[in-house]
């Protein structure tokens, strides 16, 4: 068929059979050309294998878009993991004009988009002595994605 419509298919499945119910998911799409409903509520899955999302609260679309566009953070941001402490990599940054958050997971979120802060960054960690552990855009978690659609649709205690 051109069309699957799949209801839970890694609902109850053990780790090595989820990752392999996943990757026949993605050969159907992406290499037979097969579209794919997928309902699930394990979200890491919608993640792993969609382009596309629809999420419904009582029986309502509240979004519908791609996947991609819905990760986009509302505010362009870039997230740094130090090595060690990032006071000095903070005040680097600010003396570059660059405002800087330690997010609630212990990133260090700098305002701006990519392509206009990461050099910059990396000057920042050189001239104040700090080592990156990591540098990658900000993106919204599927979770967020979620929960902010359903709270939006009035369903906060879904």
């Amino acid at each position: 068929p051109d069309l699957l419509i799949l209801d839970e298919p890694t609902s109850g499945l053990d780790p090595d059979e989820r990752d392999a119910m996943l990757n026949r998911i993605r050969v159907l799409a992406r290499q037979h050309g097969k579209s794919v409903i997928l309902c699930t509520h394990i979200l890491p899955d919608v993640q792993a294998v969609s382009d596309a999302v629809v999420i419904l609260a009582e029986g309502r679309i509240c979004v519908s878009d791609r996947l991609d566009n819905l990760m986009q953070p509302e505010s362009p941001a870039v997230l740094v993991r130090t090595v060690g402490a990032s006071q000095s990599l903070e005040q680097a940054l600010a003396g570059r004009g660059l405002h800087s958050a330690t997010t609630d997971e212990g990133w260090l979120s700098v305002s701006g988009a990519v392509d206009d802060v990461v050099l910059r960054i990396w000057e920042a960690a050189r001239e104040s002595g700090t080592l990156l552990r990591s540098v990658a855009p900000a993106r919204n978690s599927i979770e967020t994605i979620f929960l902010d659609a359903v709270k939006g649709a009035g369903h906060a205690d879904s």
